[in-house]
C-alpha cells in the first residue's frame, strides 16, 4: 500500500520555509482522501504496481537527499503512468525534488500548479502545495504574489513560528501599496494577522502614510500581538517613533585624559579628533552631540564619569583609554550604556559590552594557523612575549594549528622590554623546527627581526611567520627589507589605495579640521571607535542597551583601521595573508610558500673548481616574486 499526500496535509503539515520540509512522505491510502489522479486513463494492474514501485523510489531519493534521482523517478510515474493511483503523489514528490535543486525552481512551480489544478478546491491537501507555491514565488523575486497565495489559505494553517518569520522576511520585501492590499486581505481570526499589520504598519509609516500605519497597529494590538510586534504596533498607533528607528539627536561620550601629562593630553586631542571626523562623517553632525569628559588619567576619576555619561543620556562611551580605567569604568555602570575604548590592551571577561579596538584579536593568528596548516609548513616553533596580548596570540595560534593537524616543536617565552634574544633563538632552534612564529608586538620585531638573520635562521631552511606586528607601517619604514623579505604575516593593513573605510575617514578628517593628516594611527582608533557606535545607531539601535546587539548582527565595518566586526565581545578585523617585498604586502593564498634561494658555492681554492649542488642557503622570496628553479626557466 502506498501513502496518500492527503494524509501527510493532515497530520504533519508544516509550513514551507525555506531550509524546511513542508511535509514528510505519504500515508497509507485507507487513512486518508482518496487518490487523486493526473490522468483519467486508468492503467493496467501490471502498470499501477510499476508507478507504485518508481513512486516509493523517489519517495525514498527524496528523503535521503538524492534530488536529481528522486525527480527522475518521479517524472516516470508522472509522466508513463498519469492516470494511477500515485500520479500526484509523485508529482508532489517532484515539485520538492525541483525546489532542493536550486535551479529547477520554474519546474517546480509547474508542477505546485498542476498539482492544485488537480485537487479539488476543499481538499486538504490544499493548504500543503498552496505554500509551496508561495515560497517558489519567493525564490523567483515575487514577494507580493507569494505572500498573496499564502495568505490565501491564512485560515486552513496552523500557527508557526517558521511561517510568521518567512511572512516578516516577504513583507520587508514590499513596496507601501503592495503592503495596504495584504494588510486588506487578512481576517483578525488568520494566525497571520498580527505579524502582516505590524510588517504592513511599518511600510506605510516609512511611506509617510502615518494614518493608515496608525490603523494598521490597532488592528495589530487587538489580533494579540506580543513580544516585540506588541511594542511596535503600539508605536505605530500612537504615532510614535518605532524601536530602532534613528533618533533624531543622539548623545556620545568620550572619557579622555584632557588634563593628564603632556603626552597623554596629545593622544587624548588626537583621539577626539578622530571621534570628531567620525561624526562629521555621518552627513548628520549637526544632530550628534559629543561629551567630552576628563579624567587625567585617573580610574577613580573615570569611574564617577561614566555614571554622569549615563545621566546624560548617552547612547556609548568613547574610552577610557587605559585598561585599568577602562575595568574601573565598567564596574562603576548603573545600566547597560556600552564603553568602547580606541586604546586599552585588555577588556574585562565575559562583559560583551565593553569592547576596546586595541584589546587581543585571535582572527590573525586563527587564519595564520589556517594557512600554515594548509600549506603544509610543517612543524613551527613559537617565540613570543611572556605576558601581554602577543602571549594569547601565540596560545592561540598554537591551539587553532594543532588543531588543524600541525606540529608546533616548541613554545618559547620572553620577558616584555627585552632586547638582547640568543638565548630564545637558540632555544627555538633546539626544537628542530621548520619554521618559527613570531608574534609580537612593533617595537620588538624592530629589534628581533635583525637579530634572526644574525643568527641565520632564514639561510637554515627555516621559514619566518609572524603576525600584524611585522606589517605595522613604522617596522616597514625602520627595519631593514633584508631582515622582512619573504616572512609570512596575517595582517590588518590594507593598501592605502584599496582601503575604502580609510579614504572615508580621510576625507571626513579633511573637511572637518581643513588639514592634510599625515600621521594618523591614533586619530583612526578614535575614528572606528565612534564609527561603529555611530553605525549601530544609524541601523536603527536608538538605545544604549542595543549598540552591541546591533553590532553583533552586522557585517563587517569598513573602518579606518581595516574591516571590523564585534563578535563574542572581541572586536574583530578582517586579516590577510601577505609576504613582505620590499615593503610591499603581497597577498599569498594558502600553498603559495616562501621559495628558498640559494647562492652559488664559491670556487675550491686548491682546484678552482665549483662543488657540485645548488649553493649556499640564502633566505626566502615571496612566491610571486622568486625566480624559477634552475632548468625552468
Amino acid at each position: 500500500m502506498h501513502r496518500s499526500i492527503g494524509h501527510l496535509a493532515l497530520l504533519l503539515l508544516v509550513v514551507v520555509v525555506p531550509g524546511c520540509t513542508m511535509a514528510g512522505g505519504p500515508a497509507p491510502e485507507s487513512d486518508g482522501p482518496a487518490p487523486v489522479r493526473l490522468s483519467e486513463n486508468r492503467p493496467s494492474a501490471r502498470e499501477e504496481a510499476s508507478a507504485a514501485r518508481l513512486y516509493l523510489m523517489a519517495r525514498d531519493s527524496l528523503d535521503a537527499g538524492a534530488f536529481a534521482s528522486a525527480a527522475a523517478a518521479a517524472t516516470g510515474v508522472v509522466q508513463d503512468h498519469p492516470g494511477s493511483a500515485v500520479s500526484a503523489d509523485a508529482l508532489w514528490v517532484r515539485a520538492r525534488a525541483y525546489e532542493r535543486m536550486g535551479d529547477r525552481t520554474l519546474q517546480a512551480l509547474d508542477d505546485a500548479d498542476r498539482l492544485l489544478a488537480a485537487l479539488p478546491g476543499d481538499d486538504a491537501r490544499v493548504p500543503a502545495a498552496t505554500l509551496l507555491r508561495a515560497r517558489l514565488l519567493a525564490g523567483l523575486g515575487e514577494p507580493a504574489e507569494a505572500l498573496r497565495a499564502a495568505l490565501s489559505v491564512q485560515r486552513q494553517i496552523p500557527p508557526s513560528e517558521d511561517l510568521s518569520a518567512w511572512v516578516r522576511e516577504r513583507m520587508a520585501e514590499v513596496g507601501p501599496d503592495d503592503a495596504a492590499d495584504l494588510a486588506a486581505m487578512v481576517d483578525a481570526t488568520s494566525p497571520l494577522a498580527s505579524v502582516v499589520w505590524v510588517e504592513a504598519g511599518r511600510r506605510l509609516r516609512a511611506a509617510g502614510r502615518t494614518e493608515e500605519a496608525a490603523d494598521l497597529g490597532g488592528r495589530a494590538i487587538r489580533a494579540g500581538a506580543t513580544g516585540d510586534d506588541l511594542e511596535v504596533a503600539r508605536a505605530l498607533s500612537q504615532n510614535r517613533p518605532l524601536p530602532g528607528e534613528v533618533p533624531e539627536r543622539v548623545t556620545l561620550a568620550a572619557i579622555l585624559p584632557k588634563s593628564g601629562s603632556p603626552s597623554m593630553r596629545r593622544i587624548a586631542d588626537r583621539i577626539e579628533q578622530g571621534i570628531q571626523a567620525a561624526i562629521e562623517a555621518t552627513g548628520r553632525s549637526e544632530t550628534i552631540e559629543l561629551q567630552v569628559l576628563d579624567d587625567g588619567g585617573d580610574p577613580m576619576a573615570a569611574s564617577a564619569l561614566v555614571q554622569a555619561a549615563e545621566r546624560s543620556g548617552a547612547v556609548a562611551i568613547l574610552g577610557p583609554l587605559g585598561t585599568e580605567a577602562l575595568v574601573a569604568g565598567a564596574d562603576a555602570r548603573r545600566s547597560d550604556i556600552p564603553m568602547v575604548s580606541p586604546t586599552a590592551f585588555e577588556v574585562p571577561g565575559g562583559r560583551r559590552d565593553v569592547l576596546s579596538l586595541s584589546a587581543f584579536d585571535p582572527t590573525g593568528v586563527e587564519a595564520l594557523a589556517e594557512w600554515a596548516a594548509a600549506g603544509p609548513v610543517g612543524s613551527v616553533a613559537v617565540l613570543h612575549p611572556a605576558y601581554g596580548p602577543s602571549a594569547e596570540e601565540a596560545r592561540r595560534f598554537a591551539e587553532a594549528y594543532r588543531s588543524r593537524g600541525g606540529d608546533v616543536s616548541g613554545m618559547i617565552s620572553y620577558e616584555p622590554g627585552q632586547t638582547y634574544f640568543e638565548e630564545q633563538i637558540l632555544a627555538a632552534l633546539a626544537t628542530r623546527p621548520q619554521a618559527l612564529l613570531l608574534p609580537i608586538p612593533p617595537e620588538d620585531v624592530v629589534a628581533l627581526a635583525p637579530q634572526v638573520t644574525f643568527f641565520g635562521l632564514d639561510t637554515l631552511g627555516i621559514r619566518i611567520l609572524g603576525t600584524g606586528g611585522w606589517t605595522d607601517a613604522a617596522v616597514l619604514q625602520e627595519v631593514s627589507t633584508r631582515h622582512l623579505n619573504g616572512v609570512i604575516a596575517a595582517s590588518p593593513v590594507r593598501p592605502i589605495d584599496a582601503s575604502e573605510g580609510r579614504r572615508r575617514f580621510l576625507d571626513a578628517y579633511e573637511a572637518r579640521f581643513r588639514r592634510t593628516l599625515v600621521d594618523g594611527a591614533v586619530e583612526e582608533l578614535g575614528y572606528d571607535a565612534a564609527a561603529l557606535v555611530l553605525q549601530a545607531v544609524e541601523s536603527g539601535a536608538g538605545r544604549a542597551d542595543a549598540v552591541v546587539p546591533m553590532l553583533e548582527r552586522q557585517d563587517a565595518f569598513r573602518g579606518a583601521t581595516g574591516d571590523l566586526t564585534v563578535r563574542d565581545g572581541l572586536v574583530r578585523r578582517s586579516y590577510s595573508i601577505v609576504c613582505l617585498d620590499r615593503g610591499s604586502l603581497l597577498p599569498t593564498p594558502a600553498g603559495q610558500l616562501p621559495v628558498l634561494q640559494y647562492r652559488p658555492y664559491p670556487p675550491d681554492p686548491e682546484t678552482d673548481s665549483i662543488p657540485e649542488g645548488p649553493g649556499r642557503m640564502a633566505g626566502y622570496l615571496c612566491p610571486q616574486v622568486a625566480p624559477p628553479p634552475a632548468g625552468m626557466r
